[in-house]
C-alpha cells in the first residue's frame, strides 16, 4: 500500500443486504408493494404495479434481449423510464439512459456505440423504438423471476456529464447500485414512507437517477416527478408548492434559484441536500435562518455516485466523510482516490481510459483536495488548476463559485489571458452589473484578483454543450469557444 496516501474508511455496510437488483426489488415489493411511491402527470404507481408492468415488457422482449444486451432509454424521468430499467434487469440486460436532447448526430453516435437490442423513446424520436405508451400498457401474464445475475454483473451504463472532457459511458454493476442504496439507508435511516420528495433532475444523469430517484423509491418515499427534464423551473415551483416536500435534494444552482425566486416551503422541510458544486453562503444562511439542516455530498458517476456525505449539517468547503463501505484517500499531491463497492467496472468499450483511472479497484477521481479532521475538503478538478506566471498553482473552483454567488452573475469560468486572470461570465442582469460585481469581489479574491472580464452574448443553456444535466459549466467547451473567438473575433464574447 502506498504510504503517501492517507485513507479514511466509512463504516461497514450491513451484513444482510441486497447484492443484486432482483434482491433489491423483491425487498421493496415486500415492504411497500401496494403503496403508491411514484407520482407523475396525475397518475400514481406502486412498486407492485411498476414491477408487474416490467415483467410484461420483459416477456415481450425475451426473444431479443438477454444477459449483457443493452436497452437504450431515451425518455424523461417517470414511470415509463423506470419500467424500462426494471424490464432490462429482469432479462439480465443493461439499462442505458441516453439524453434525448442530444443533437441527432451525437445521439446516433451514442446508440451506435451501445448497439442496443431494444430502444425505448418517445414517439417519433428514434425509428422503430418502443414508445412510452407501450411501456406502461397492460401486458400478458409473465413469469415473476429475474434472470440469474451476480453482484458484479453490469446493470447500467450512465454517461458522464462531460464537465472535464468527452463524456464516457460508465458501466455500473448490480453491486454498485445496491451498495449505494444500503449506504444511503445507513446514513438516513429515518427517511421512509412518511416522507415526500420532488424529483427535478433528469435520469440520464447519476444524481437524478441514483442519488435521488432510485433512492426515494427504494425507501418507499412519496416521490413526485417534475416534467421538463431539469429545464423547467416554473414546473419545479408548481410541483414544490403543491407537494411541500419534507426532504429536498438538488444542485446549488437550483437551491439559489429557489432562494431568489421562491417556491420551496421551508416550514415543511426536515432537511435538504446539495452536491455537484459548493453551495453559496446566501443559500446556507437562508436555510439556517429557517432551521433547515443542509447536508452535502461528493462523488462521481464513476462512484455510483456518492463517495462522501456530511454526517452533520455541512460547513462551507467540506463535503463530508466516506459513506458506509467506501474508503477515500488523498495522496501527497492532493489527488483524491476511492475504493469500495461503489467503484465502477470501467468505461464502456474504452479500456485505455479505464486503465488510466482504475488500478486494482482504486479509482483516481481526477479531483484534488485534503483532509480537515474526518472531513474531505474539495478543491476541484485537477485540470481546473491554473498555473500562474509566477509558478504558483491556483484551484479555480472557489473563485468561480465566489463570482457565481453574486446576483449579477449566473455562471463564471476563470482562465488566464495574457498572463492575467480573466473571468468569462454569463450575466444575470446587465453587463455593467457584471463589471461592478467583479470589481467588488477583488478584495475577497485577495492575491489573485480578476484583471479582465468577458461576458457571453447568449446564455450558456442556449449554447450547445456548455452546461451539464446538473447545471454545471463544461469548462472545456466554454474555453474552446472563447479561444475561437479570440482567434476569429465575432459577437460570441465581449470584454467589459
Amino acid at each position: 500500500m502506498d504510504s503517501s496516501i492517507t485513507w479514511h474508511d466509512g463504516p461497514p455496510l450491513a451484513a444482510q443486504r441486497a447484492r443484486t437488483l432482483a434482491q433489491l426489488v423483491a425487498a421493496c415489493r415486500a415492504r411497500f408493494g401496494s403503496r403508491a411511491v411514484l407520482h407523475e402527470a396525475g397518475r400514481s404507481w406502486s412498486w407492485d404495479e411498476l414491477d408487474e408492468c416490467a415483467a410484461a415488457r420483459a416477456a415481450d422482449w425475451s426473444s431479443r434481449l438477454g444477459p449483457g444486451d443493452r436497452v437504450a432509454i431515451l425518455l424523461p424521468a417517470g414511470a415509463a423510464h423506470f419500467i424500462a430499467q426494471l424490464a432490462a434487469w429482469r432479462c439480465g440486460a443493461i439499462a442505458a439512459p441516453v439524453y434525448r436532447g442530444l443533437p441527432a448526430s451525437q445521439r446516433d453516435a451514442v446508440l451506435a456505440r451501445l448497439e442496443p437490442s431494444v430502444v425505448v423513446a418517445e414517439q417519433g424520436l428514434v425509428p422503430g423504438a418502443v414508445t412510452a405508451e407501450a411501456l406502461v400498457a397492460p401486458g400478458r401474464a409473465a413469469a415473476s423471476t429475474y434472470a440469474a445475475c451476480e453482484p458484479d454483473t453490469p446493470a447500467m451504463i450512465l454517461w458522464t456529464s462531460g464537465s472535464s472532457g468527452q463524456p464516457r459511458g460508465v458501466v455500473l454493476s448490480h453491486e454498485n447500485l445496491c451498495s449505494q442504496q444500503a449506504a444511503f439507508a445507513a446514513v438516513w435511516p429515518e427517511v421512509g414512507p412518511d416522507d415526500c420528495m420532488v424529483g427535478y433532475l433528469p435520469w440520464h444523469h447519476s444524481f437524478g437517477a441514483l442519488a435521488e430517484g432510485l433512492w426515494a423509491l427504494v425507501r418507499g418515499v412519496s416521490f413526485h416527478v417534475v416534467p421538463g427534464e431539469g429545464r423547467d423551473r416554473e414546473a419545479l415551483r408548481t410541483v414544490l408548492q403543491a407537494q411541500s416536500p419534507s426532504v429536498f435534494m438538488s444542485v446549488p444552482r437550483l437551491h439559489r434559484d429557489l432562494h431568489l425566486h421562491g417556491g420551496l416551503d421551508l416550514s415543511t422541510l426536515r432537511w435538504t441536500f446539495t452536491a455537484g458544486a459548493p453551495l453559496g453562503q446566501a443559500e446556507r444562511d437562508w436555510y439556517a435562518q429557517a432551521g433547515v439542516p443542509v447536508f452535502e455530498g461528493w462523488g462521481l458517476t464513476e462512484t455510483s455516485p456518492s463517495a462522501t456525505i456530511t454526517r452533520t449539517p455541512c460547513v462551507a468547503g467540506l463535503v463530508g466523510e466516506p459513506i458506509p463501505g467506501v474508503s477515500v484517500g488523498v495522496d501527497a499531491e492532493g489527488a483524491i482516490l476511492v475504493r469500495g463497492p461503489g467503484v465502477m467496472r470501467g468505461y464502456w468499450q474504452d479500456p485505455v481510459a479505464t486503465q488510466a483511472v482504475l488500478t486494482d479497484g482504486i479509482l483516481n477521481t481526477g479531483d484534488v483536495g485534503c483532509w480537515e479532521g474526518p472531513s474531505l475538503r474539495l478543491y476541484g478538478r485537477s485540470d481546473h488548476v491554473l498555473k500562474l506566471d509566477n509558478g504558483e498553482k491556483l484551484p479555480v473552483l472557489q473563485t468561480e463559485c465566489a463570482l457565481a454567488e453574486h446576483a449579477a452573475i449566473r455562471h463564471a469560468v476563470v482562465t488566464v489571458v495574457d498572463d492575467e486572470l480573466a473571468a468569462i461570465c454569463e450575466a444575470a442582469q446587465d453587463t455593467d452589473a457584471v463589471r461592478s460585481a467583479v470589481a467588488a469581489l477583488k478584495p475577497v479574491l485577495g492575491r489573485y484578483p480578476i484583471r479582465r472580464t468577458y461576458v457571453v452574448a447568449r446564455p450558456f443553456d442556449q449554447m450547445t454543450g456548455t452546461l451539464t444535466p446538473s447545471h454545471k459549466v463544461v469548462r472545456g467547451v466554454v474555453l474552446a469557444q472563447f479561444a475561437r473567438w479570440q482567434a476569429r473575433g465575432g459577437q460570441a464574447f465581449r470584454q467589459v
